[in-house]
């Protein structure tokens, strides 16, 4: 089964005046480090998550398409040769992870990068698609950054990062924020140039629709068997 790929993805059914609601995750974990048997949990509660959710996902703002599968899992489990379990970004990831589903469905496209070195020669690889999304957990406000991975065969989902928004912390404060707030200053490391790519709300790629047609349009999308 194949999907035709997106040859011009954007923000198709994006309004950039309206805002955009918080996914809440109600239930963030958190443990002291070398606590092993807490941190395995977290990992199990990850993973018995993402397998339920395996499958592919619409995404509200393009109508793009990509797959949580098992290589989702093991980069969200393992992100890098070497690192910290016990790291508060690791941890923050796997528990942004736990709503991975929802994150990629309301979040923004951002922009397409080429694969980075060593990758960039396999005829097979052809693009990364970054998207944004809010979430709420832990009394804590983050932008959550979903990578998709487009190969020739396939589209998945395959890093998750959260990062803290500095100016929503704890307290009291709606749970929603404008497009302009989210993508303020996203940073994306371009590997052919070398250099991070400084991103604001005039370098979305947008046609500011808001129609409702999402699901129409998603049910559309060809699929070949």
């Amino acid at each position: 089964m194949k999907i035709i790929s997106n040859i011009s993805l954007r923000n198709k059914y994006l309004d950039l005046n309206k805002n955009i609601k918080f996914i809440v995750n109600k239930h963030y974990y958190s443990f002291l480090p070398k606590q092993y048997r807490e941190l395995n949990y977290l990992r199990n509660k990850v993973t018995k998550i993402l397998k339920k959710e395996n499958g592919y996902i619409v995404n509200k703002a393009t109508g793009y398409k990509a797959k949580i599968n098992s290589h989702t899992l093991n980069k969200i489990l393992h992100p890098t040769v070497n690192f910290n379990t016990f790291d508060i970004k690791y941890i923050n990831n796997l528990n942004a992870a736990c709503k991975l589903k929802e994150l990629f469905e309301n979040a923004i496209y951002i922009d397409s990068l080429p694969p980075m070195k060593g990758k960039n020669k396999n005829p097979n690889e052809l693009e990364y698609h970054h998207f944004v999304a809010p979430l709420f957990m832990n009394g804590k406000k983050y932008r959550v950054f979903i990578t998709a991975r487009e190969k020739v065969n396939s589209d998945i989902l395959y890093v998750v990062s959260a990062e803290v928004l500095s100016e929503f912390m704890e307290g009291d404060f709606p749970m929603t924020i404008s497009v302009e707030k989210l993508v303020e200053n996203i940073r994306l490391w371009n590997y052919d140039l070398e250099e991070y790519h400084v991103y604001n709300i005039d370098n979305i790629v947008c046609d500011g629709k808001d129609d409702g047609s999402i699901y129409k349009i998603a049910t559309e999308m060809l699929i070949l068997h």
